[in-house]
């Protein structure tokens, strides 16, 4: 399976990305959803730079994540992006752009993105809390 456009979260592990057959004046802008999350964007960003490559300069492994994140409190990051979630969960445009992410999305896959984030948080807090 040929992987080129889709979104690496792990080894062997990809969120499938179809080609969004649309344009940006068609898409809707989430970057105003997302500011609370503009730190965590920057601490992923170190493959490239997102205005070279897209959602392919994140660091999007679970591991990685967890390491280039280590310095926020994950229980509010899970917040930060509980609340956007949720919003964009609502919009009605199927189509979604991030002039930050520098990218286009369907709003499955940029929701798969952020369901993914969540349960790596998640599974830090579960495991600090077992630590305890």
């Amino acid at each position: 399976m040929n992987n080129q456009h889709d979104i690496s979260i792990g080894s062997d592990q990809w969120i499938i990305v179809p080609d969004p057959k649309s344009t940006k004046d068609d898409a809707t802008e989430i970057d105003p959803y997302m500011q609370m999350l503009l730190p965590t964007r920057k601490a992923l960003e170190t493959q490239c730079f997102s205005t070279c490559c897209g959602i392919d300069a994140y660091d999007l492994w679970e591991e990685d994540t967890i390491k280039n994140t280590k310095k926020f409190n994950h229980r509010e990051l899970i917040d930060c992006i509980v609340r956007p979630k949720a919003k964009i969960m609502n919009l009605e445009n199927e189509v979604l752009v991030s002039s930050t992410l520098n990218n286009f999305f369907t709003r499955a896959v940029f929701l798969q993105l952020l369901e993914h984030l969540l349960k790596t948080y998640n599974n830090v807090q579960r495991n600090s809390l077992s630590e305890n």
